[in-house]
């Protein structure tokens, strides 16, 4: 194992199943590489095919693509990587080299030597199911293993399986996971408590707002109760984000003489489906379907929304959100938010205090505190001021990656 950077940092082979990430990922490794760690992102393919030119993330080392292509190039680009480990590193190479067995496969092995002739201290494993894969990497480089899990990794995968992450759970130094809730489920599944950490999804604050100054800045909540309410749902039309139970939710509103209009931002998969019941609870002139826009225009609508409303829960094969990047977003700039009480989603929208929750697939709860929200602008705005500074609080960047170097740190010299 090497030493760590003579100015106290560290070095982290980022393990990633493929290009491009997530937001939250992206910007973790960003922040990482600013705050004085070497991050080197290894990557099994981008986007399901090969590399394009000049792949990177922000402030790391050149992205390492090892998968696609053809076979002779990947078998080339392992001996080159392998040439240079063994004349930088003899030792390293030869103990990997002891280590290695023909199931570990190309891939894994090109993971092994990316990351000894990238000198890592550890390996971070970004989603459980792409660690299992990789665990071999583990084994053949000798590295403290680090892996956070998102949402679908720790809910739906392990309904096929069970046992998925038996020796995950034995072999990783360290498991990350996003929320209180997520700590419970993999508890459950069986690993150890001392292993657990949370580490929030987080947010640029100070970016986030200077966003929203550009799109023309938050406008003024309307002191009458009886003004048309703007809604704003952002993400993926797919089943867990319960947009069907929004537009549920809006039909009883709309039955108690309720004004809105209701903007939904994104695609998916199920957007002909919820167009034709919007068409069906005769919701037409209410709801907005945007289709996805570019981020800065979704910040000209979070600029000019009162309430951010995204009622998530389980689907039917298990999946469930790790926590809504965008409910963390929507709060940091003041917006109060209805959604349910679901995943993660409770420790940041707290109840009562910087929004309002239901029970999942609640249409009656949920159009209650709808209705609350449309009847009371200064409930609005007080739920909001108090979402600012819970965001500030709790899901602020910087803090979060402190702890997330802390328990690399204290994975390492485990591991020593």
């Amino acid at each position: 194992m090497t030493a760590p950077t003579s100015d106290g940092g560290l070095r982290v082979a980022f393990l990633i199943k493929s290009l491009p990430v997530t937001p939250w990922v992206a910007d973790q490794a960003a922040v990482l590489a600013a705050s004085g760690v070497e991050v080197h992102p290894l990557v099994s393919r981008i986007g399901g095919g090969d590399a394009p030119g000049g792949v990177a993330l922000a402030g790391t080392a050149p992205v390492r693509v090892l998968g696609g292509g053809s076979l002779a190039g990947r078998l080339a680009g392992l001996a080159a990587d392998g040439l240079r480990l063994v004349a930088t590193r003899p030792g390293a190479a030869a103990a990997a080299a002891r280590r290695w067995r023909r199931r570990d496969g190309l891939l894994r092995a090109r993971a092994a030597v990316a990351a000894l002739a990238a000198r890592a201290d550890l390996l971070h494993v970004h989603f459980g199911n792409t660690a299992v894969m990789l665990l071999p990497v583990r084994r053949l480089t000798g590295l403290p293993l680090v892996v956070s899990f998102y949402g679908w990794d720790a809910s739906a995968a392990p309904l096929k399986n069970p046992r998925l992450y038996e020796d995950l759970f034995r072999e990783a130094a360290a498991i990350v996971v996003l929320s209180e809730e997520m700590r419970a489920t993999l508890r459950r599944l069986g690993c150890p408590a001392r292993k657990l950490h949370v580490v929030h999804i987080a947010v640029r604050v100070g970016e986030l707002r200077a966003a929203l100054e550009r799109a023309g800045g938050r406008r003024e909540v309307v002191r009458d109760g009886d003004a048309e309410l703007r809604l704003l749902a952002v993400g993926r039309l797919v089943e867990k984000k319960g947009l069907d139970d929004a537009l549920e939710a809006l039909a009883v509103l709309a039955r108690r003489g309720v004004r809105y209009q209701f903007r939904i931002v994104g695609e998916g998969p199920l957007r002909g489906e919820l167009e034709s019941l919007t068409r069906r609870l005769g919701l037409n002139g209410q709801v907005e379907f945007a289709g996805a826009l570019p981020r800065e225009e979704v910040f000209r609508e979070m600029a000019v929304c009162d309430a951010f409303f995204l009622p998530s829960r389980q689907a039917a094969s298990g999946d469930r959100e790790g926590t809504p990047t965008v409910l963390i977003e929507a709060g940091a700039l003041g917006i109060p938010c209805v959604a349910t009480r679901h995943a993660g989603t409770p420790e940041v929208v707290l109840d009562g205090v910087t929004g309002l929750l239901a029970a999942e697939r609640d249409a009656a709860g949920l159009a209650a505190h709808l209705e609350r929200l449309a009847r009371d602008p200064t409930l609005r705005a007080s739920l909001g001021e108090a979402a600012r500074r819970h965001i500030e609080a709790e899901f602020e960047m910087e803090g979060q990656i402190r702890l997330l170097k802390d328990i690399s740190r204290a994975a390492l010299e485990a591991g020593e």
